[in-house]
Protein backbone atom coordinates (compact mmCIF):
# COMPACT_ATOMS: atom_id res chain seq x y z
CA UNK A 1 0.00 0.00 0.00
CA UNK A 2 1.29 3.29 -1.20
CA UNK A 3 2.10 6.02 1.59
CA UNK A 4 1.79 9.56 1.86
CA UNK A 5 4.08 11.93 4.19
CA UNK A 6 3.94 15.19 5.17
CA UNK A 7 7.60 17.08 6.23
CA UNK A 8 7.37 19.98 8.04
CA UNK A 9 11.23 22.12 8.55
CA UNK A 10 12.08 25.50 8.11
CA UNK A 11 14.84 24.78 7.00
CA UNK A 12 15.09 24.09 3.15
CA UNK A 13 17.87 21.66 2.49
CA UNK A 14 16.84 19.76 5.50
CA UNK A 15 13.64 19.45 3.80
CA UNK A 16 15.47 18.72 0.18
CA UNK A 17 17.71 15.47 2.10
CA UNK A 18 14.59 14.14 4.05
CA UNK A 19 12.35 14.14 0.64
CA UNK A 20 15.28 12.66 -1.65
CA UNK A 21 15.83 10.17 1.34
CA UNK A 22 12.18 8.92 1.10
CA UNK A 23 11.45 8.70 -2.44
CA UNK A 24 14.42 5.79 -2.51
CA UNK A 25 11.25 3.95 -0.91
CA UNK A 26 8.59 2.07 -3.00
CA UNK A 27 5.64 2.19 -0.68
CA UNK A 28 5.99 5.75 -0.07
CA UNK A 29 3.86 7.43 -3.22
CA UNK A 30 3.77 10.82 -2.18
CA UNK A 31 6.18 13.51 -0.14
CA UNK A 32 4.58 16.64 0.17
CA UNK A 33 7.11 19.40 2.00
CA UNK A 34 5.90 22.60 4.03
CA UNK A 35 8.52 25.17 5.45
CA UNK A 36 6.20 26.71 7.51
CA UNK A 37 3.48 25.75 9.83
CA UNK A 38 1.14 27.47 8.16
CA UNK A 39 1.87 25.93 5.01
CA UNK A 40 1.21 22.57 6.66
CA UNK A 41 -1.94 22.89 8.63
CA UNK A 42 -3.35 24.11 5.06
CA UNK A 43 -1.87 20.73 3.30
CA UNK A 44 -2.76 18.48 6.55
CA UNK A 45 -6.49 20.16 6.14
CA UNK A 46 -6.74 19.49 2.12
CA UNK A 47 -4.85 15.72 2.55
CA UNK A 48 -4.95 12.82 4.98
CA UNK A 49 -1.00 11.59 5.33
CA UNK A 50 0.27 8.38 6.66
CA UNK A 51 2.65 9.63 8.09
CA UNK A 52 4.12 13.28 9.56
CA UNK A 53 7.26 14.23 10.02
CA UNK A 54 7.98 17.38 12.13
CA UNK A 55 11.33 19.29 12.80
CA UNK A 56 10.31 20.87 16.80
CA UNK A 57 12.06 24.13 16.68
CA UNK A 58 10.17 26.38 13.92
CA UNK A 59 10.27 29.55 12.96
CA UNK A 60 8.08 31.59 14.47
CA UNK A 61 6.12 31.56 18.01
CA UNK A 62 4.71 27.80 17.02
CA UNK A 63 6.66 24.46 17.42
CA UNK A 64 6.63 20.77 16.14
CA UNK A 65 4.78 19.80 18.91
CA UNK A 66 2.23 22.56 18.13
CA UNK A 67 1.94 20.97 14.65
CA UNK A 68 1.55 17.43 16.02
CA UNK A 69 -1.55 18.55 18.43
CA UNK A 70 -3.11 19.88 15.05
CA UNK A 71 -2.18 17.02 13.56
CA UNK A 72 -4.00 14.66 16.31
CA UNK A 73 -7.07 17.17 16.70
CA UNK A 74 -7.54 15.92 13.28
CA UNK A 75 -6.85 12.66 13.76
CA UNK A 76 -9.32 11.92 16.49
CA UNK A 77 -11.72 10.16 13.85
CA UNK A 78 -8.79 7.72 12.69
CA UNK A 79 -7.72 6.76 16.58
CA UNK A 80 -4.04 8.05 15.83
CA UNK A 81 -3.21 6.12 12.73
CA UNK A 82 -1.39 8.60 11.46
CA UNK A 83 2.39 7.75 12.45
CA UNK A 84 4.05 10.87 13.38
CA UNK A 85 8.22 11.48 13.81
CA UNK A 86 9.30 14.49 15.86
CA UNK A 87 12.94 15.67 14.88
CA UNK A 88 15.14 17.68 16.91
CA UNK A 89 18.49 18.82 17.12
CA UNK A 90 17.44 19.98 20.76
CA UNK A 91 15.50 17.34 23.19
CA UNK A 92 14.93 17.63 26.92
CA UNK A 93 12.53 16.49 29.05
CA UNK A 94 10.07 18.59 28.87
CA UNK A 95 9.77 18.11 24.79
CA UNK A 96 9.86 14.30 25.40
CA UNK A 97 6.49 14.51 27.79
CA UNK A 98 5.26 16.60 25.35
CA UNK A 99 5.68 14.31 22.35
CA UNK A 100 4.36 11.45 24.85
CA UNK A 101 1.16 13.01 25.44
CA UNK A 102 0.74 13.58 21.70
CA UNK A 103 1.40 9.88 20.75
CA UNK A 104 4.42 10.85 18.51
CA UNK A 105 5.49 7.29 17.31
CA UNK A 106 9.41 8.14 16.81
CA UNK A 107 11.71 11.03 18.09
CA UNK A 108 14.79 11.44 15.55
CA UNK A 109 17.39 13.46 17.14
CA UNK A 110 19.95 15.63 14.25
CA UNK A 111 21.75 14.44 13.09
CA UNK A 112 20.44 11.53 12.26
CA UNK A 113 21.31 8.49 9.64
CA UNK A 114 20.17 6.38 7.13
CA UNK A 115 19.81 3.64 9.68
CA UNK A 116 17.69 5.99 11.74
CA UNK A 117 14.99 6.19 8.40
CA UNK A 118 15.79 2.38 7.68
CA UNK A 119 14.67 1.61 11.11
CA UNK A 120 11.01 3.42 10.74
CA UNK A 121 10.31 3.18 6.82
CA UNK A 122 12.37 -0.30 5.75
CA UNK A 123 14.87 -0.79 3.67
CA UNK A 124 15.03 1.74 0.09
CA UNK A 125 14.25 0.57 -3.09
CA UNK A 126 16.88 2.30 -4.26
CA UNK A 127 19.88 4.14 -3.67
CA UNK A 128 19.83 7.62 -2.16
CA UNK A 129 22.49 9.26 -3.55
CA UNK A 130 22.39 12.50 -1.60
CA UNK A 131 24.18 13.84 2.33
CA UNK A 132 21.96 13.21 4.96
CA UNK A 133 23.98 15.51 7.81
CA UNK A 134 21.33 16.82 8.83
Amino acid sequence: MSKTVLVLDDEIDILDIIKGLLETFDDIKTVVTASKFSDAYTKLRNQRFDYIISDYNLQGSETGIDFIKEVRTQDQQNCCKTHVLLVSAFLNKEIVTQAAHYKVQDIIVKPFSLKQIQNIFGEPTSDYTGSIAA
